[in-house]
């Protein structure tokens, strides 16, 4: 019988439209900088901070739980469909944040926050649900991803 390792492609969106966001917020804030020499930049140059900051990194740790929680249980992620619906639901609310930063809309802050909070909330649904099942390899892991998920939502 050979061992097989458990590993679920829902990670991959995460991860790879977190590096698009890296470099995107990477390349704005350049020309962002360019404002110290004098040029002139566009007012919704100042919503891409939050873009980055939020969007990069959320999807990046997102993305990293749902492809090292498996694998360290040896198990299948319980539902890939529902990770799809919060890749949809955070990558919403970052739209919704960028908009409200360029339009100074109240309505799309609050719709930003309900999408971040519901995709938030199904990750750690999925995520507690995979961690019910003690690990073979590498059990103090586990104190390290409850307080990863911890200071990300503080």
């Amino acid at each position: 019988m050979a061992n097989t390792i458990n590993y679920s492609s829902a990670s991959k969106p995460f991860i790879i439209t977190a590096l698009i966001l890296l470099f995107v917020g990477t390349s704005i804030g350049s020309i962002w900088m360019m404002s110290i020499l004098g040029t002139n930049v566009p007012q919704w140059f100042l919503g891409t901070f939050q873009l980055q900051m939020d969007g990069f990194l959320t999807l990046l740790i997102m993305g990293i739980g749902y492809m090292i929680v498996p694998r360290f249980r040896n198990i299948q992620l319980g539902s890939v469909k529902l990770a799809y619906v919060s890749f949809l639901l955070i990558l919403a609310s970052l739209i919704f944040q960028f908009r409200q930063a360029v339009d100074d809309d109240k309505n799309l802050s609050i719709w930003a926050m309900i999408s971040r909070i519901s995709g938030l909330i199904i990750f750690l649904v999925i995520i507690f649900g995979a961690l019910r099942v003690r690990p073979k390899l590498l059990w103090l892991s586990d104190y390290f991803i409850a307080l990863s998920s911890y200071f990300h939502n503080c």
